[in-house]
């Protein structure tokens, strides 16, 4: 059977480098992310699962420049960087993953602290080291194009 998630990632970004984490039950280089929890937005599962996974509190990247929506009874979120609808396959079967996946950066601390019960290994790479990791092509091209954007943005 396949299960159906919506999902909130975020590609950690500092110093040109790029924070990703080794899965426990897939086994490849991700950047942190995870389902949904009851009554929670995407935005505020990135963060969330940014700090269970790797202990860092962030801030979402956002273009400073949009003036957002602002109306009674409506307004504009924070859009993603990326919306992935991603096969990943389990042990258990294949999850359809709707993925939400912002561009953030550490507030304050940068040490790290895994939560192995999640991650085998943690670690910031370059951009230049990407292509050498066991990683999803997806990915790969995600955090090529968000080192590209973060370079454009002069804000990191």
């Amino acid at each position: 059977m396949v299960k159906k998630c919506v999902c909130g990632s975020a590609i950690v970004m500092n110093n040109e480098k790029t924070l990703l984490i080794k899965h426990k039950k897939l086994g490849v280089w991700l950047n942190p992310g995870g389902h949904l929890e009851e009554n929670e937005t995407p935005e505020e599962a990135a963060l969330r699962e940014v700090k269970e996974e790797t202990g860092l509190d962030v801030e979402i990247i956002e273009d400073k420049s949009k003036n957002k929506i602002k109306t009674k009874g409506a307004f504009e979120k924070t859009l993603p960087f990326s919306i992935m609808y991603e096969y990943v396959e389990y042990k258990t079967g294949t999850h359809e993953h709707f993925d939400m996946i912002y561009l953030v950066r550490p507030m304050d601390n940068i040490e790290i602290k895994p939560d192995y019960r999640e991650v085998t290994e943690i670690k910031w790479f370059s951009e230049n080291e990407i292509d050498n990791l066991e990683i999803y092509e997806s990915t790969k091209i995600r955090l090529h194009n968000a080192f590209a954007l973060i370079k454009n943005m002069e804000i990191l």
